[in-house]
C-alpha cells in the first residue's frame, strides 16, 4: 500500500473503536497480536441510512464473479441504496464469515448457551455509532473480519479459531467517505 498514513490508532480487545475513513482512502487492519476478529460497521457519515448489507454485497459479488462465499471484492450498503462502500485491494486471509453480516450480542449469546459476557459486537458497535448521534437500534450489519466458521451437513456452524496471525492484513479502499 502506498501513500501517506493519515491516521493510526490500536483497537483494544472488546471495546467498540471507531475511525472516520474519507473517499479515496485507503483502510488496514492489521491483526498485531496474531489470530484475532473484528466486527466491522461501515456506515456513510453523511447518511446514516446508507450503511453496509450482506446480503447485497455477496449478489453483487456473485453476479459480478468477484467473490464467493468466503471472500469478496466488494462491499455495498442496503436497499434501497446499494453504493459501493468499500473495496478490498489487499486480504493476506481471505476467509471472512462475511455474508452471515451478524454479530454477537447478548441475545446471540444466550442463544448459544454460553455464559454471559459483559461485552458483544453489538454492544461495541452501538458504543461508537451513539457518539455519531445514532441509537442502538441503528447498528447495522457487520463484516465479520477473519471469523472463521465452518458449515455443518445439518446447516448448523462451528466457529472456529481465526486463521490470521500476526501481521496478517487487509486493505479496503472506500469509495464514500464513512
Amino acid at each position: 500500500m502506498s501513500g501517506k498514513l493519515v491516521h493510526e490508532s490500536i483497537a483494544p480487545a472488546e471495546i467498540g473503536h471507531g475511525v472516520i475513513v474519507m473517499k479515496g482512502q485507503t483502510l488496514r487492519i492489521i491483526a498485531f497480536e496474531g489470530p484475532q476478529v473484528a466486527d466491522l460497521a461501515f456506515i456513510n457519515i453523511y447518511d446514516h441510512s446508507d450503511s453496509y448489507d450482506a446480503v447485497v454485497s455477496y449478489n453483487a459479488n456473485a453476479i459480478m464473479g468477484v467473490g464467493n462465499y468466503y471472500k469478496p471484492k466488494y462491499l455495498y450498503s442496503r436497499m434501497p441504496n446499494a453504493n459501493l462502500m468499500m473495496e478490498i485491494t489487499d486480504d493476506k486471509i481471505g476467509r471472512h464469515w462475511w455474508i452471515n453480516g451478524g454479530h454477537c450480542s447478548n441475545q446471540s449469546v444466550e442463544f448459544r448457551r454460553l455464559p454471559p459476557s459483559t461485552t458483544s459486537c453489538h454492544g461495541n458497535v452501538a458504543s461508537v455509532i451513539t457518539e455519531y448521534g445514532m441509537t442502538i437500534h441503528q447498528v447495522p450489519n457487520t463484516f465479520p473480519l477473519w471469523m472463521y466458521v465452518l458449515d455443518q451437513p445439518n446447516g448448523s456452524y462451528l466457529i472456529q479459531p481465526a486463521l490470521v496471525q500476526k501481521n496478517d492484513y487487509i486493505d479496503l479502499l472506500a469509495h464514500m467517505s464513512m
